[in-house]
C-alpha cells in the first residue's frame, strides 16, 4: 500500500508539474503576444505617414508701399535691380491699381508674378481730400415786375 501511495503521490506531483508548466507556458505566450503588439505599434508610429502641416499664413506686401529692400527680401526671383525698377516705375507712373500691373515693369515677367502672387496685394492709395465744393454765387432773386395796371375799359 505504501508503494501505491508513493505511486499516487508521484503521479500527483507529475500532474501538478505539468499543470504548472502549462500555466507558465501560457504566461510566456501572453507576454510574447503583448511584446509583438507593442513592437508593431511602435513600428507603425515610426513609419505611418505624418499628416501634412498646414502652410504658414503668408504675409502680403503692398506693392504701392514696399521699398526696394522689402521687395527684394520678400519676393522670389526679384533681386535688387528688379526691386529698384518696381519702385522707380511706381514713382514715375503712379501707384499700381492691380498686382498684374507689375508686368508693365521692365524685367518682371509672368513667371515671377506667378511665383509671388500669394505674397502681393495692392491697397488703393487714399483719395486726396476733396476741396470744398464751390457753388456759383446765388443770383439775386429777380425783382418782381410791377403790378400790371388794370386795363381801362376801351368802351365807355
Amino acid at each position: 500500500m505504501l508503494k501505491r501511495i508513493m505511486v499516487l503521490a508521484v503521479a500527483g506531483l507529475l500532474s501538478i508539474n505539468v499543470s504548472a508548466n502549462d500555466a507558465v507556458k501560457a504566461q510566456v505566450d501572453a507576454a510574447k503576444e503583448g511584446v509583438k503588439k507593442e513592437a508593431a505599434a511602435k513600428v507603425e508610429a515610426v513609419t505611418a505617414p505624418k499628416p501634412a502641416a498646414a502652410p504658414a499664413p503668408v504675409e502680403k506686401i503692398d506693392i504701392n508701399k514696399a521699398d526696394a529692400k522689402t521687395l527684394e527680401k520678400t519676393l522670389d526671383g526679384i533681386g535688387a535691380k528688379k526691386a529698384e525698377a518696381i519702385v522707380k516705375y511706381r514713382t514715375d507712373k503712379g501707384p499700381f491699381t492691380k498686382v498684374e500691373d507689375l508686368l508693365k515693369v521692365d524685367g518682371v515677367g509672368e513667371a515671377a508674378l506667378k511665383k509671388n502672387m500669394d505674397k502681393l496685394m495692392v491697397v488703393a492709395p487714399a483719395a486726396k481730400a476733396a476741396a470744398p465744393a464751390t457753388t456759383p454765387a446765388a443770383k439775386p432773386a429777380a425783382t418782381p415786375a410791377a403790378p400790371a395796371k388794370p386795363a381801362e375799359a376801351a368802351h365807355k
